[in-house]
């Protein structure tokens, strides 16, 4: 069953890169209360896991292992991964067969973000131009066909350089939401697994729509 609305439900996410974690932390806290006004959640740390390629290879074995480790604690399990390549509907799909084979013994859900985390700070670019302080127009806005970490790294001023550890975070409390649903597929995507997950009605895995 979903979360109970009269306790404190505990969300447990589950990320790919070492940065993530605080800032997934941070994103997830600030749709729940800015968006959704849901402030009977609680987020639990992030468990770090590894890349969508990795987690689905040798029939998802990692994928499940990862699945029940987070189910011990959370009462609801949200993915949010990077997905770098080829087509995020087509992983969706593997991921959610593995899963009802298996079954799962908690609301979870999986969100990509194409292509990587960093995608949310050019499709809002104006997080990135007041965190460094540089000139508006700098940075290409919009979603980058990949490694929008380098083109960060690249624009930044000489002597500057982007560390997903340090610099994740900060950029993550200045994005501004009510833009990226207007503007970013992943990030509408995320706001409605989550919404999906706060409902007293959600069971087993969060239903695959087409965009």
């Amino acid at each position: 069953m979903g979360w109970s609305r009269n306790e404190m439900a505990l969300l447990q996410l589950v990320v790919e890169g070492h940065g993530e974690q605080a800032a997934s932390q941070l994103l997830i806290r600030r749709i729940l209360h800015e968006r959704l006004e849901d402030y009977a959640s609680a987020v639990l740390r992030p468990q770090r896991r590894t890349s969508i390629p990795a987690l689905l290879s040798r029939n998802g074995e990692a994928l499940l292992r990862y699945q029940r480790v987070a189910e011990l604690d959370g009462d609801s399990v949200l993915w949010l991964l990077d997905h770098d390549d080829g087509c995020p509907l087509d992983s969706l799909r593997e991921a959610y067969e593995i899963f009802r084979q298996e079954g799962v013994a908690k609301p979870t859900a999986i969100a990509f973000l194409c292509r990587e985390y960093e995608s949310l700070f050019l499709e809002d670019a104006n997080c990135c131009e007041s965190y460094y302080k540089v000139p508006a127009g700098l940075f290409h806005e919009g979603r980058l066909a990949r490694d929008a970490k380098g083109h960060i790294s690249k624009t930044l001023p000489r002597g500057t350089t982007y560390k997903p550890t340090v610099d994740q975070a900060p950029l993550t409390a200045r994005l501004d939401l009510v833009r990226l649903q207007a503007v970013s597929r992943s990030y509408r995507h995320l706001e409605a697994t989550l919404r999906w997950l706060c409902s007293d009605s959600a069971m087993g895995l969060y239903p695959i729509t087409v965009p």
